[in-house]
């Protein structure tokens, strides 16, 4: 069994300004929620693996904290970055939604807008990635994954097919903080 884990709120969710995508911490309602997440799942994972970005890391801790024997290991199931840090950097959400919005108007699976960011199809390779972990994990094994609302989406579409698309990230199933997906 394998479950995705969206992070809790960060100071980017709370319509705080970011710099640093890989480095936004929870908010105050994050790191509560992160505490609660404990009560959702009774069973102890086999494996408890996390994204590399803070916020993801910073929600898997107590559950760390709580299965200090459960081996833990950092996968590149982070969020998809796809807007240049350069532009983006001391902006919140809102500030951002022009860019994303022209981002996602050229809708060019090859793109790299800049600084920090990556393409789409990149980011579908780190989802193929995972998912090639995944099968060489035992069935029986129970994975938890920290990761991001994005490359939750991503995986989501992949799951069920082939091509995935920008509407099926950017405009796909609605994932809240501490959302828990069984895949």
């Amino acid at each position: 069994m394998v479950y995705l884990i969206r992070h809790a709120e960060s100071i980017g969710n709370a319509g705080g300004k970011t710099i640093n995508a890989n480095e936004i911490p929870l908010s105050k309602k994050g790191i509560q929620q992160s505490v609660d997440l404990l009560e959702k799942i009774s069973d102890r994972p086999n494996l408890i693996v996390v994204s590399p970005y803070l916020r993801a890391q910073k929600t898997a801790e107590p559950f760390i904290k709580k299965y200090p024997n459960v081996p833990v290991e950092i996968w590149n199931v982070q969020e998809f970055t796809y807007l240049d840090a350069n532009r983006c950097d001391g902006t919140t959400q809102y500030e951002r939604s022009a860019i994303r919005q022209e981002y996602i108007a050229q809708n060019n699976h090859d793109l790299i807008h800049g600084k920090g960011a990556e393409s789409f199809n990149q980011m579908l390779k780190r989802v193929d990635d995972m998912f090639e972990k995944i099968r060489k994990i035992d069935e029986d094994k129970f994975v938890v994954i920290f990761t991001h609302c994005l490359f939750m989406r991503a995986v989501l579409a992949r799951r069920d097919r082939q091509t995935v698309t920008f509407v099926d990230v950017f405009e796909g199933k609605t994932i809240n903080n501490t959302d828990i997906i069984e895949l």
